[in-house]
């Protein structure tokens, strides 16, 4: 069996179903490191959250005019309000 290393090139020129193949593999290199179920959710997770910090990022750059970015004014990007410091 192919290893996760050996998935990532093989799929690299069919990116129609890289996804599966490397979600596939990526699993199966788990269990094979001895990974349960819960470990393996775990990791799930903090990939989706990793996804989402990104996509949420990206998503307020496009919204922050470049000429905003530029004035000496703060910018206040939406849905990022100021903080107390205790994550508030």
């Amino acid at each position: 069996m192919a290893t996760f290393g050996e998935n990532l090139q093989r799929v690299a020129n069919r990116p129609d179903k890289g996804a599966r193949l490397i979600a596939r593999a990526f699993y199966r290199e788990l269990r094979r490191g001895g990974y349960g179920d819960r470990d393996i959710m775990a990791i799930a997770d903090e990939m989706l959250g990793c996804l989402t910090a990104h996509l949420r990022l990206y998503r307020l750059k496009k919204e922050v005019p470049v000429e905003a970015a530029k004035d000496d004014a703060p910018v206040v990007l939406a849905g990022m309000g100021a903080s107390d410091g205790n994550g508030r």
